[in-house]
C-alpha cells in the first residue's frame, strides 16, 4: 500500500472513531436525560395479586403517564415507580385506547422530570431512535435502533 493511500485510509479511519466517540457521547447525555421521566407501571388486582409490568414515560411536569393499556386494562390498583423514587399510586385513568393499546394515568406531583411528545408527522423512515424501557422486569433498558416502517 502505498504511503499516500495508508494515510489516506487512516485519516478516514480517525474521522470515524470520532464520530462514533461523539454518537456515542451523544448517546450517552439522551439516556441520562430521558430515564429519569421513564417509570415502570405495575398493575395490582383488587386483592393485591400482581396482574401486568409495563413501561411507561411521564409526558409532563404535573405527574400525566403514557403506557400501554394492556398494561392497566383488568388492574383495580395502578403503582408507578420512578428510577430512584418511592413507588406512587396513580390516582385517575385519564384516557384509554384499545385500538392503539395507550393509556394516559395521573400520578401526583410537580415539577416532575418529563419528556415531551414528538409530533407524530416528524417521524421518518430510516430516522435512528432509542427505546427505554422495562421489559419483563429488567427495569430501564436501553435499546437503539432505526424506524424501519411507519404505519
Amino acid at each position: 500500500m502505498k504511503t499516500r493511500d495508508l494515510a489516506a485510509s487512516l485519516a478516514v479511519a480517525l474521522a470515524i472513531s470520532v464520530q462514533t466517540a461523539h454518537a456515542e457521547a451523544d448517546l450517552v447525555r439522551l439516556v441520562e436525560n430521558a430515564n429519569p421521566a421513564v417509570v415502570v407501571v405495575s398493575a395490582y388486582s383488587e386483592s393485591g395479586t400482581p396482574l401486568s409490568q409495563g413501561s411507561g414515560v411521564i409526558v409532563d411536569p404535573t405527574g400525566e403517564v403514557v403506557t400501554n393499556n394492556h398494561v392497566i386494562a383488568d388492574a383495580s390498583v395502578i403503582v408507578v415507580r420512578r428510577p430512584e423514587a418511592d413507588p406512587v399510586f396513580a390516582t385517575t385513568v385519564l384516557a384509554t385506547s384499545d385500538p392503539w393499546d395507550v393509556a394516559l394515568l395521573k400520578i401526583p406531583g410537580r415539577g416532575l422530570p418529563f419528556l415531551a411528545l414528538a409530533q407524530p408527522h416528524s417521524a421518518r423512515v430510516g430516522m435512528h431512535v432509542v427505546a427505554i424501557g422495562s421489559p419483563l422486569g429488567l427495569e430501564n433498558t436501553i435499546s437503539e435502533g432505526i424506524i424501519s416502517r411507519i404505519r
